[in-house]
This record gives C-alpha cells, structure tokens and sequence, in this order.
C-alpha cells in the first residue's frame, strides 16, 4: 500500500524524527506543518471548512471503534500490518457489521460532526511511539497513527473506485472523507498532510476548482514555517560516545532551546521535540555519558514547569505535554 500520496499530493520534505515510524507513513511525519497558534482543533477544523463539509454534532467515534477493532484488534483481520488497503476494504464489504461501520464514519462526517472529535481522543492518549495508551476499551489502544492512516486510505481506494466508474461525485464524497480523518492526526502526523494536494484531485475525483485552490492557497504559507522549524530540529545534535569531537550536552541544550522558542502554541512540533530529546537521553544511557543524562533531564524539567505555566494552552493539550515529557524523562 502506498501512503506516500504520490499520485495525489506533491513531494514533502522528511522529518529528522521520522524514525518514530516505519517507512509507509514517513510522508506524514515530514509533511509540513500549518503555522497555527493555540488549538488543537484548528487543522481539522480548517479542513472541515475548506471541504465545505457541514459542522454538526453526529459523532463517528463508536463507528470508528468498531471499524478500528475489526481491522486492528486482538483479533482483527489486518492485526500484523499485512493487507494490502484494496484487499482490506474487500474485507471490510465483507462483513456486514464492518461496513455498517464504514458507512456511518463517511454518512456523520459528510452530514455533518465536531471537527475535532477524533483528533481530541488521540491527544488525549497519544504516547511518543505513536500508540495509545490504555484507557479504557474505547482507547484505541490498538490503533497506531500507521493504522490510523490505513483506516483514512479505505476511503480514498472507495473514492478511487468510484472514479474509474465515472461517478464523480460519490468520489469526491468519500475523498473528503479520507482527507477529513487525514486531517485529526495533526500532532504525530502532520497538520498539512491532508491538503498538499495534486490537481489530479479536481479532474480525476470531482473535486471543485474553487475548493482545490483555497486548500492549495492554505496551504502556501504554511511552507516557510515549517521548513524553518525543520532546520532548528534537524540542528538538535545526536549525542554519540567520549572522545573527541564528541557533542557536549550544552550545545545539545541550547539547540533544544531554538526548536522550543519557534515550537510554542504548535502542539505537534512540541512533540517531535520531545521525542527528539527521549532519544538523545537514550543514546547517552547507552554511552555512558553521564553528565549528558543530567543536564539533559534538567532541560526537560525545566520544560515541564514552562509547560504548567503556559496559559495559552488547553487542559489537554497541558495533559498531552505532561505525558510526553514523562516519556522524555524516562525511567
């Protein structure tokens, strides 16, 4: 399956934290960030409107549960990441509790449901390596970002059937659909990643000329601030053994610094940061490099107070924070 988007999206730069997840979502780390300040609920919120998809209050999250269990579950069809998307979605016609699942996510999201009703469940439980943690059987404990993108995919393999059958505008329905879920990942993955489209979107899958154009313009001035912020983590250096030429623990510091100063009020960046520092503790508990260790964890102390402080965020995004910083801090 491919999750690279290379018919549909223009190429994207990598991330330097991209490791975090295995090659098939790499794109999605890497896609660029929308330089938005403050909630988390702004990238999907944005793409809802940009969709011109109606707000309302029809949840999908049950249908959601139910779909992620069946693909991803203990006992899901697809719970070692090897189905192809084309054959999962053959599965999923299969089953008609599966497809019934399927049908109510795309009937509330094109009827109209909160724009950030998903994305509000996975910060609430998102750990470092792109997991849940438990809580409760609706966590979605088993559901990873990779499988939260295949998930998404179902609906664009449904969109690209109905376009070979001429049936535009069911395509384009559920393109939106897949660009909809696209856009709740705007913390592991990337707040852009669901509208750095190709034009194909318009002739192939029916989608309006004036819709393309105001996502592409959104789009556009989102590039230079997350390539800016891509050089300061880049510049994070990676701490290997003593000797000479090794990277001391300050310059490491100083540069977390640089990345956290531009990272303020974009949740997501905050993120690749701390997974940068969890680890750069990790690779020096593996050398040694003791004094590293301590400074290091200082840092990320000192991180954790600017966190609690910090008005401009939400009760969750705080919880979220606090989480990552745990993880960062390890054990």
């Amino acid at each position: 399956m491919d999750y690279s988007m290379r018919h549909l999206a223009r190429p994207v730069a990598s991330s330097s934290v991209a490791g975090l997840l295995l090659a098939l979502a790499a794109a999605a780390m890497g896609a660029r960030a929308a330089p938005l300040v403050g909630r988390r609920a702004e990238s999907a919120a944005q793409c809802q409107r940009l969709l011109r998809l109606p707000t309302g209050t029809r949840s999908y999250l049950r249908d959601y549960g139910r779909l992620a269990r069946f693909l991803f579950g203990p006992e899901g069809i697809d719970r070692n990441g090897e189905e192809t998307g084309v054959a999962m979605l053959s599965r999923v016609r299969s089953v008609p509790g599966a497809l019934a699942a399927y049908h109510g996510i795309e009937r509330a999201i094109l009827r109209g449901s909160r724009a950030d009703a998903l994305s509000k469940r996975i910060l609430r439980t998102l750990l470092l390596n792109g997991r849940a943690a438990v809580a409760g059987k609706n966590s979605l404990a088993f559901c990873s970002l990779i499988n939260r993108l295949r998930l998404a995919y179902l609906y664009y393999h449904r969109a690209t059937e109905l376009a070979h059958a001429g049936k535009r505008q069911s395509a384009y329905n559920a393109l939106r659909c897949w660009l909809f879920l696209l856009s709740q990942d705007d913390v592991a993955a990337s707040r852009l990643q669901w509208c750095n489209l190709n034009p194909i979107v318009v002739s192939k899958y029916g989608m309006p000329l004036e819709v393309f154009r105001s996502i592409r313009d959104y789009n556009r001035p989102a590039i230079t601030a997350r390539v800016r912020f891509n050089k300061l983590l880049s510049a994070i250096p990676r701490i290997g053994p003593r000797g000479t030429g090794a990277v001391k623990p300050t310059v490491v510091v100083s540069a977390v610094d640089a990345a956290w100063s531009a990272a303020r009020g974009r949740v997501g960046w905050q993120y690749k940061i701390l997974y940068a520092l969890r680890n750069e503790r990790q690779r020096a508990a593996e050398f040694g490099r003791r004094r590293c260790l301590l400074v290091l964890g200082r840092r990320i102390v000192s991180l954790r107070r600017q966190v609690n402080a910090d008005r401009l965020l939400s009760h969750l995004q705080r919880a979220a924070l606090l989480r990552w910083i745990k993880e960062a801090m390890g054990p």
